[in-house]
């Protein structure tokens, strides 16, 4: 794809970027929390979270064997935990006046 000549330039950019996306999207939660109900906005987070996680996986080439689980059960608690914490967030940030 593309060439990494500085890993320590590259890196940097990479946590200026992750900073940015984050404070972006803590604003747009803050912003839609208001109108929408959290479990839309929690939702529809996660379903936007998919894109690039997906994109990434194809790109690596581990997009089947990252699906692929043997232990189920560990998986639902810790996607139950990961809606119960995404939701807890959501609830925060649309009801934080400051």
């Amino acid at each position: 794809m593309f060439r990494i000549s500085n890993p320590q330039i590259a890196g940097v950019g990479f946590k200026i970027a992750s900073a940015l996306i984050f404070t972006v999207m803590g604003a747009l939660i803050k912003e839609v929390g208001a109108t929408y109900p959290t479990g839309q906005v929690v939702a529809f987070r996660s379903l936007f979270a998919l894109i690039p996680l997906v994109i990434f996986l194809r790109w690596q080439g581990d997009l089947h064997s990252a699906l692929k689980t043997d232990r189920l059960s560990g998986h639902i608690l810790r996607g139950g935990i990961g809606v119960m914490t995404s939701s807890s967030r959501a609830i925060g940030r649309a009801r934080r006046h400051w």
